[in-house]
């Protein structure tokens, strides 16, 4: 039979709302007693029902999480930086991924809702209209939300960094290597219904402000057949070396793995940098890839912090930018 908080009132020989108070780190309680009574459920291996927990505290402590990948070293870090942060408040992370589905994303919203979480982190493929719809019920928002990246359509708090500074800095960065030739690679630039991706596009606004000012046009190159439509750049390619801004390191990596097989290296035949960290696989034969850091463990906590100070009723910026770091390898 489970322990109950009952068993452990009477244990301990307190109140059953001092065990609440110490289990759940609220109210007026001393440490010793608190202490006390923590090691007390350890010892009866207490598991918390988390029904009964969100009836009488009215939140459940579970966060929702719903990004588009997790295969992407960008998310995948995030992810387990909020996990980390959150834990240590005391909540717990509910993560799904959409694969930019958008009737998938809607189904995983009303989820999540039934699940009764007490906010929700996204980077919503929905747009416009149909996401104020599926966040909102008779002109009032469902759930504490906070958007990862660019999400000026969902109405809410983001987080990120400055994405139209990040791609003007980075094709700076490559112009000083004297390029006059380059491609922003942004295979996923455009959803399925032909909209523009709101971090794509903020980044290649700072790419050709950035080539604008050197009398360069940037090109964009977008479609899931990046590989090939690079691999025909270069073979068509006369007179000083190309490079490549891929808005995403997993881009850069299958870039390099093509170009490869036809004996080509980054820094040497072309030019490449990309956004995010790299992969170790991308860093292979002494190839050091210039990148363009997002601090994605720093993007994660402070996630995790502004979702949890929203479910307790803080005040958060509108908007929360976090620094970026350009990092120059062998690449360029």
């Amino acid at each position: 039979m489970a322990v109950t908080t009952k068993d452990i009132a009477r244990e301990c020989g307190v109140s059953l709302t001092t065990v609440q108070r110490a289990l759940h780190g609220n109210g007026r309680i001393s440490e010793k007693t608190k202490q006390a009574i923590l090691t007390k459920a350890k010892e009866l291996h207490y598991e918390p029902n988390l029904t009964a927990r969100t009836l009488t505290l009215g939140r459940s402590r579970m966060l929702g999480v719903i990004i588009p990948f997790l295969d992407n070293v960008y998310y995948a870090e995030i992810c387990n930086s909020m996990t980390r942060e959150a834990v240590r408040h005391g909540y717990i992370l509910n993560i799904l991924v959409h694969g930019d589905d958008k009737s998938l994303e809607a189904q995983m919203l009303k989820l999540l809702e039934n699940y009764n979480v007490d906010g929700i982190v996204m980077n919503p493929i929905n747009k416009g209209e149909e996401l104020q719809r599926l966040l909102h019920v008779n002109g009032r928002q469902k759930f504490c939300l906070l958007a990862l990246d660019e999400a000026e359509e969902a109405g809410v708090c983001g987080i990120g960094i400055d994405e139209r500074a990040a791609g003007y800095e980075s094709a700076k960065n490559v112009l000083s290597f004297g390029y006059q030739k380059i491609y922003f690679v942004a295979p996923t630039y455009y959803d399925k219904d032909g909209r523009e991706n709101p971090g794509h596009h903020s980044r290649y606004e700072g790419v050709k402000k950035a080539c604008a000012e050197a009398n360069i046009l940037p090109l964009c190159i977008t479609g899931d057949d990046y590989p090939e439509q690079i691999a025909e750049v270069m073979k068509k390619n006369t007179g000083g070396k190309p490079a490549f801004l891929c808005s995403g390191a997993p881009f850069a990596v299958k870039v390099i793995q093509r170009l490869f097989g036809s004996g080509m290296e980054p820094g040497r035949e072309y030019g490449m940098m990309t956004f995010d960290k790299v992969p170790e696989m991308a860093s292979s034969s002494n190839i050091r890839l210039a990148y363009l850091d997002n601090n994605v463990d720093r993007i994660g906590k402070l996630a995790a912090d502004t979702i949890i100070g929203l479910c307790e009723g803080q005040n958060v910026p509108e908007r929360i930018n976090i620094p970026f770091t350009i990092v120059n390898g062998n690449s360029l």
